[in-house]
């Protein structure tokens, strides 16, 4: 599949920020100031005679390890170390799987974004030949939304599912390995397929879904917003009205996105469902000094949506490419946030 062009709207609010303020960000790869990207090209692999390890799929062509399959994996939880820079898988109980089957297998299973993205997302790459000559598709076992997702895309009856666990691998004899839509955070056009498959025949909701959606992030463990009680007040008066997604029917959760006309939200798996959203759409990101991550935005411009951002800062020492800022405590001008929705929906 050819890669695309695709283009990103200029940041209006998020440049009187991110022009003055440092950031921990991956400004090397994707700039905040880019009009423009060069999606990557997808790509699907016949291989055989190969053997697949754990939930997260890592793909052994004899005895060399694919390295784009060890994305989001670790030594403790798929069994492998490295010694001198060479990787060793340990010996695991292997069944062997005759004929072809289709992996989507891929790390972090308790993560949204992971799940929709960087799994089931994979299958709009695969060639329909495939699916008729496949006996199952390799699952990650308890995967968040991944059984509701793949039971919405119409695959062909026949087609099982067959989950992994980190505790076994299986040989292949030919596996199909279709490699990312989303790439190093340069996403596809093609993933928007598999949106509109998913939500297709999803239709309106039993219980009233709000229209301006304030993305409700109180609790959470990583990056937690400490002022969020102060920015869901700012927003109420203009019609906002906080939304936790993970306490919705994952039904509900599509509707709540393709009905909004408005959302804003600290940046977060929740936003994945930017991609059921109707062009046009209004969304306002609060992003971190300490955390700045352009994936979202991406999504977004896929979609067509109106995509700005608010920065705010963390209060904890941070510094350019930390290993982990996920536990960056932060706050974000309740204030600014309030007039930047006013903004965006003076200038819709």
């Amino acid at each position: 599949m050819a890669p695309i062009r695709v283009d990103v709207p200029a940041l209006t609010i998020g440049a009187s920020f991110l022009g003055s303020w440092p950031i921990n960000g991956r400004s090397a790869h994707i700039d905040w100031r880019e009009s423009s990207y060069g999606s990557m090209a997808p790509a699907t692999f016949e291989l055989h005679d190969v053997t697949v390890h754990s939930s997260a799929g890592i793909v052994q062509i004899g005895n060399e390890v694919l390295y784009e399959s060890l994305a989001h994996t670790d030594a403790t939880s798929q069994g492998y170390e490295v010694t001198d820079g060479k990787l060793f898988l340990q010996p695991r109980h292997v069944t062997h799987l005759a004929g072809t089957h289709i992996t989507i297998l891929a790390g972090v299973k308790a993560n949204y974004f992971h799940s929709i993205i960087e799994r089931v997302a994979r299958l709009a790459i695969v060639q329909p030949h495939y699916f008729n000559e496949a006996s199952s598709i390799l699952v990650t076992e308890g995967a968040m939304a991944q059984d509701f997702a793949l039971g919405r895309l119409g695959l062909p009856p026949p087609l099982k599912r067959r989950a992994a666990t980190d505790e076994e691998a299986f040989r292949v004899d030919r596996l199909i390995f279709p490699w990312t839509v989303h790439g190093d955070g340069d996403f596809h056009p093609c993933l928007v397929d598999i949106y509109d498959r998913i939500a297709v025949g999803i239709g309106n909701s039993a219980q009233d879904l709000p229209k301006r959606v304030y993305v409700d992030r109180r609790g959470a463990e990583l990056r937690p917003l400490l002022n969020e009680d102060e920015v869901i007040g700012k927003l109420r008066p203009f019609g906002f009205v906080p939304v936790k997604p993970e306490s919705l029917a994952l039904e509900d959760q599509v509707r709540l996105f393709r009905d909004a006309t408005a959302i804003v939200a600290p940046h977060g798996a929740g936003l994945t469902n930017l991609g059921y959203c109707r062009p046009g759409t209004i969304v306002l990101e609060l992003l971190m000094d300490g955390y700045v991550n352009w994936c979202f935005r991406r999504l977004a411009a896929i979609r067509g949506l109106r995509y700005d951002c608010v920065l705010g800062r963390s209060i904890d020492p941070w510094t350019a490419g930390m290993a982990n800022p996920h536990a960056l405590r932060w706050n974000v001008s309740a204030d600014h946030v309030a007039g930047a929705a006013e903004f965006m929906f003076a200038n819709a």
